[in-house]
């Protein structure tokens, strides 16, 4: 009898070996878990009512009150710390986190953009010299003028490439605008007129410098330039503009409005932003991983109200309640 229990308890030990081999063989075989997606805040500044603010995912911080002639609220993200530049009263200030720097005091002075690059924040504007607006650009506060002072020029959007300082703006000509960049201070006209013709924002692609704006035959044409060659996006039907520009991989973002429609353009290929059938604007672009973000206003475009939004691949958000002029002029993510 115990060599009889022993043999039958070596088939259970036998089978039970077996059975956790096989569950150790299935649990083996089952595909790694999935890494977690990275956490995403989308950043959008503007302004509601006439107060300077800035969203981060969708919660208001209130920053000043703007100047009233100022239409336009700069930001940049650089790890935890939040950058916001723009006209509060007759100051020029940029708010890190909250607190308040000033850059300039007039009331013919403007600040534009702003940019972050290691520990060196940029912001790019117009002082007034002599009576003629000069494109301006201040590194830590310390001004550098771009324009020759003889004309008025104007500077709209700045990007840091490595070393290299770029500055998207215009420069008059005697009586006309010409839609240029400086690199280093270094200027390069990208349009001859016979019109007055702007650009609107820069951005940097490897060796290739892209710029976003305006000209003018008529209507105005939404157009940009890679390395200055000139791509118009519209056929001059209908007004429209570009406002800003981004590359992400082989694809070329371009938004602004076309007939009053908040519009991008993928590689010339217009989209139309659904708003709420009273005008819209795309100021701002921004594309995180595949998803695409663009900051702009919708509502009564040229009067006293309209809404502050973001678009996330189409689908619209509204920041505000559309009871006041709100825009909002930048969009960030991280």
């Amino acid at each position: 009898m115990k060599n009889t229990n022993n043999h039958f308890s070596c088939l259970i030990l036998l089978q039970i070996t077996v059975s956790l081999l096989v569950l150790m063989g299935c649990k083996k075989s089952d595909p790694a878990p999935a890494t977690p997606p990275a956490t995403t805040s989308v950043y959008v500044a503007g302004y509601e009512n006439g107060v300077i603010k800035y969203w981060k995912d969708g919660v208001a911080v209130t920053l000043g009150t703007l100047n009233a002639s100022a239409n336009k609220v700069s930001l940049a993200v650089s790890g935890s710390d939040v950058y916001v530049a723009a006209k509060e009263t007759d100051l020029l200030r940029i708010w890190k986190n909250g607190v308040a720097t000033n850059l300039a005091q007039g009331t013919n002075v403007v600040v534009n953009d702003i940019a972050v690059s290691g520990n060196d924040v940029y912001a790019a504007g117009e002082l007034n010299q002599s009576f003629k607006f000069v494109a301006t650009y201040w590194k830590n506060g310390v001004v550098t003028s771009l324009g020759s002072g003889s004309t008025d020029s104007y500077a709209n959007s700045i990007t840091v490439s490595g070393a290299d300082v770029y500055v998207a703006g215009e420069e008059f000509v005697g009586s006309v605008g010409i839609a240029k960049y400086w690199k280093n201070g270094v200027g390069v006209p990208l349009t001859n007129g016979p019109s007055n013709e702007t650009a609107n924002s820069i951005f940097i692609s490897g060796s290739d410098v892209y710029t976003a704006g305006i000209e003018k035959n008529g209507n105005t044409f939404a157009s940009y330039w890679k390395n200055s060659v000139d791509t118009k996006l519209t056929d001059g039907s209908s007004n429209a503009v570009a406002n800003d520009i981004a590359v992400f991989g082989n694809d070329i973002y371009v938004v602004g409005s076309l007939a009053n429609v908040a519009t991008y353009w993928k590689n010339g290929v217009a989209t139309s932003l659904p708003d709420d059938s009273h005008g819209s604007t795309a100021t701002s672009i921004a594309i995180f991983g595949s998803d695409v973000y663009i900051a702009g206003y919708s509502g009564n475009t040229g009067g006293s109200t309209s809404f502050a939004v973001y678009w996330k691949n189409g689908a619209i958000i509204k920041l505000t309640d559309g009871t006041h002029a709100n825009r909002a002029t930048v969009v960030f993510v991280k």
